[in-house]
């Protein structure tokens, strides 16, 4: 079975209409100043303008307060939401009551022990998503470094969940075998340059992962 692929980190509209040409199932949009994919409202809103509906938009916050939050979904209206930061069961349901929108969280994972986070968020998100934890703290997510994916399967997870941290054209195939994962979160492996996606590469690996798939 092909996996849904999210390519997250967008900021031109090249790479988003290379991702929709090649039926991306979602794209993810940063909001996050220390982020070289960082955008801002309006560029979000201009980026995101001629996206098909099948295709979910998602707008990527961290720790965001309730006048960015509002900013955001007011100028770009996604129909995702992706909360990367410490934000509770509580801010979690308190947005999904706001906006109406499900909601992704991120989870980082270096140890086993941060699986017990899955417990923390089963009743308020709607999806998961493992990426690599980064000895700074500082810094969530878009890392490049995979995680051990065998901590995966330690536990029963009882949300569907994306797997991200590092996938690249060169381990996606044994992501895939380890972790079975159907949904897979791409970035920076898609780069020419921090925060340029890269129109090739995104056609390159697309194609790759319909023939492995495929096989």
């Amino acid at each position: 079975m092909t996996p849904r692929i999210k390519i997250c980190g967008l900021t031109s509209s090249d790479a988003v209409q290379a991702a929709v040409k090649q039926d991306v199932d979602y794209l993810g949009f940063i909001f996050h100043p220390t982020s070289p994919r960082n955008v801002s409202p309006q560029q979000a809103a201009e980026l995101t303008k001629h996206i098909p509906d099948d295709i979910a938009s998602v707008a990527v916050t961290v720790n965001a307060d309730d006048e960015t939050m509002g900013a955001i979904i007011s100028a770009m209206r996604p129909t995702m939401l992706q909360l990367h930061g410490a934000e509770s069961p509580e801010r979690i349901q308190t947005l999904k009551q706001r906006y109406g929108l499900p909601v992704i969280k991120a989870i980082s994972v270096a140890t086993h022990e941060d699986m017990e986070q899955v417990a923390t968020y089963a009743d308020s998100a709607d999806m998961l998503l493992f990426d690599t934890k980064s000895p700074d703290l500082s810094i969530a997510g878009g890392t490049g470094q995979v995680f051990d994916w065998t901590i995966l399967g330690k536990q029963a997870i009882p949300l569907p969940w994306f797997l991200s941290g590092g996938l690249s054209f060169e381990n996606i195939a044994q992501a895939l075998r380890v972790t079975k994962a159907r949904y897979l979160d791409i970035s920076s492996s898609l780069e020419s340059a921090p925060g340029v996606k890269s129109v090739a590469k995104i056609n390159e690996l697309m194609q790759h992962v319909r023939e492995m798939t495929h096989e």
